[in-house]
C-alpha cells in the first residue's frame, strides 16, 4: 500500500461505520415488526391488523421521501445525510417504542421511514 493509500483509508472508517450501521437500521426496520406485531397490538390495545399499517406507512414515507430528499439536499453531504437520516431512524423507532397509542406509534414508524429515505 502506498503512503497516499495509507492517509486515505482511515478516513473511510467513520464512513463506513454510518453507512454499515444505516443500511443495517433501514433494512432491519422497515420489516422487523411483523413478527412482533401480535404484542405490539396487545401493548397499545389494538388489532394487529390496525398495527400492521405502520409498515405500509414506513414504506410509502421511504418510496416518496428519498427522491424528495435527494431534490432538496443534492449539495448536502451524502455522510451528513446519512449520519442525520440514522439520527432520525433511532428517535422514530425510540418514538414507537414509548407510543402510548396507536396514532403515536405510527407517527414514529414515519419519523423513521424520513431517516431511511435520507439513508436510501
Amino acid at each position: 500500500m502506498t503512503s497516499i493509500e495509507q492517509s486515505y483509508v482511515p478516513r473511510l472508517y467513520p464512513k463506513l461505520a454510518v453507512l454499515a450501521v444505516g443500511l443495517f437500521a433501514v433494512a432491519t426496520n422497515g420489516f422487523m415488526i411483523a413478527g412482533i406485531l401480535p404484542s405490539i397490538a396487545e401493548t397499545l390495545g389494538v388489532h394487529a391488523s390496525d398495527v400492521s399499517y405502520s409498515i405500509t406507512w414506513y414504506s410509502i414515507t421511504v418510496a416518496i421521501a428519498a427522491p424528495l430528499i435527494s431534490i432538496l439536499f443534492p449539495r448536502m453531504s451524502r455522510t451528513v445525510l446519512m449520519a442525520g437520516g440514522l439520527v432520525l431512524v433511532a428517535l422514530g423507532t425510540l418514538l414507537a417504542a414509548v407510543a402510548p397509542t396507536l396514532l403515536v406509534f405510527t407517527l414514529g414508524r414515519v419519523l423513521a421511514g424520513l431517516g431511511g429515505a435520507a439513508m436510501v
